[in-house]
């Protein structure tokens, strides 16, 4: 209830400080001084100070993320001042921006739009303020796309895709030795290896005060678990590991260990459940093969309300001796190699799984091929939606710039009508303005553009600090060139009905407009 109300609040100051600002300069200026404030230009210290406010404030957001400060200072710091100065900065360099646009990609523009380059360019260079800002509530669109994006890419590439899967599996809350016998006895089955499930308490990822993460200690026998199981070592070796998980006291870490709290090879790892703990040595760096993720995917384990993420793994004598668990949750199943006869294919395995367990106990049964293609389906599922959501952001955005050529129109019938007169062309003019709705489309797009690398950039570097995860910026090109055409799009419809309206009025209905 306190944050609805403190959004609402945020809103309606926010509305009266933007409404009092321009009041108050309406108020301190004189009649004379209001009747040619359209023969002034803008002032250049205004503008290049705008510029170096909001390069500021741009820079003490990424500047936060980076600190070498605790994760929870950090995390405050980014959250209460560092996003705040991401939005605030670009929305002040979109004013100098969209004057740079113009001169440099403006002769071009004209040229495209067969209009002259410094009658089009004037009315950019008298308006900086109105037109960069509107540049400025454009972008926040095609910035919250290209984060959306990039983030969404770098988890399916940096951590979705490095997962190693078992071939197959069964899942349960208790499953019996009898039914891993069941399993050894078919055809295509060549190895199994039981897999205890345990949430226990680390100190390695959380936020103190907002969230904390539990992690899955994966209990195994060794030697079956390293013949079914390719996994991808970052420190330490199969043989070495081997030999000191089964003399016990010893665990393997995800790699993500290693990149939120510096963990590695030989350090002491401490894992608690409840009023039990356990010291452990660290003895290999490992990618995880997705065990943990298998069981969240499912619904299983001890308990549903944990968060988990990443996994340290263990014997399942060790979980015995130190935390009293020997439930089985997992048996992982290798299968036959391509090319022998009693090979089959997922789908077949799986089935013929299910049947020979049927009333053992079983919850489900799967493959690894099924199990990533759910998971990245479902990442993908959540880009599109999360994408929709930047289209309408853009869609809101440009109902400003329809507002902003509507005033810029009207403040400028008597110029428009002295155009007219004089010989220019009814599309002519409508093509000026359109010059100001292309200007501003592509200065958006460059703003938010590098606004949304910079926000995933913080996003990542966050996420690493509190989650471990260790994702890279890859900008998703062609996702970006279509948010680009979207919002040069969106801005020509918004601006569409003021430019028919002002191609359709004769030179006389402008030339009796009030002198703007």
């Amino acid at each position: 209830g306190w944050m609805l109300a403190w959004a609402g609040g945020g809103s309606i100051l926010a509305g009266v400080i933007g409404s009092l600002i321009p009041a108050w300069m309406a108020a301190r200026t004189s009649p004379l001084e209001s009747l040619a404030v359209r023969s002034r230009a803008a002032s250049g210290r205004g503008m290049v100070l705008a510029l170096l406010v909001g390069v500021g404030l741009a820079a003490t957001h990424i500047g936060i993320v980076f600190a070498p400060l605790k994760v929870e200072i950090v995390f405050w710091l980014f959250v209460m001042v560092g996003v705040p100065s991401l939005i605030t900065g670009y929305f002040l360099i979109a004013v100098a921006l969209v004057q740079v646009v113009s001169r440099t990609a403006g002769h071009m523009v004209s040229r495209l739009l067969v209009i002259p380059r410094k009658l089009a360019a004037g009315a950019v260079s008298r308006t900086p303020y109105r037109l960069g800002f509107t540049a400025g509530a454009m972008s926040f669109g095609i910035a919250l796309m290209v984060g959306i994006w990039t983030q969404g890419n770098s988890v399916l590439r940096d951590w979705i895709g490095r997962l190693k899967f078992p071939e197959a599996f069964v899942v349960g809350l208790n499953i019996g030795p009898e039914a891993q016998q069941k399993l050894r006895e078919l055809p295509f089955v060549e190895r199994t290896c039981a897999i205890s499930l345990y949430p226990v308490e680390t100190e390695a990822f959380g936020i103190e005060g907002i969230a904390t993460y539990t992690s899955t200690y994966i209990g195994f026998e060794p030697a079956p678990f390293f013949e079914m199981t390719n996994l991808v070592w970052d420190e330490g070796d199969p043989a070495t590991a081997l030999a000191r998980l089964e003399a016990g006291g010893a665990i393997l870490v995800a790699r993500e260990f290693r990149a939120a709290k510096g963990l590695g090879l030989g350090d002491r790892f401490v894992c608690r459940s409840q009023d039990k703990s356990a010291e452990f040595e660290i003895v290999g760096v490992v990618h995880s093969p997705g065990l943990e993720l298998i069981s969240q995917f499912f619904t299983i384990g001890q308990d549903y309300t944990q968060q988990s993420v990443h996994a340290v793994f263990g014997s399942r004598r060790d979980l015995v001796q130190h935390f009293g668990v020997d439930a089985v949750q997992m048996i992982q199943v290798g299968l036959v190699k391509e090319g022998d006869p009693r090979a089959v294919d997922d789908e077949q395995a799986v089935g013929q799984m299910r049947l020979a367990l049927a009333g053992a106990g079983i919850y489900d049964a799967g493959s690894a091929r099924k199990v990533l293609k759910d998971v990245r389906g479902f990442v993908e599922r959540t880009l599109l939606v999360s994408s929709s959501i930047a289209v309408f952001a853009m869609a809101v955005a440009s109902l400003g710039v329809a507002n902003i050529i509507a005033a810029g129109i009207a403040a400028r019938h008597f110029e428009f009508g002295v155009l007219r007169a004089i010989g220019g062309g009814s599309w002519l003019v409508a093509r000026i303005v359109l010059y100001e709705v292309v200007i501003i489309a592509i200065s958006a797009a460059f703003l938010g553009t590098i606004c949304g690398l910079q926000g995933a950039t913080a996003d990542q570097r966050l996420q690493r600090l509190v989650v471990g995860l260790d994702l890279h910026v890859r900008p998703p090109w062609p996702a970006i060139a279509a948010g680009w055409a979207i919002v040069l799009l969106v801005c020509i419809a918004a601006a569409l009905p003021s430019l028919i309206g002002l191609a359709k009025a004769r030179p006389r209905e402008l030339l009796g407009s009030m002198k703007g």
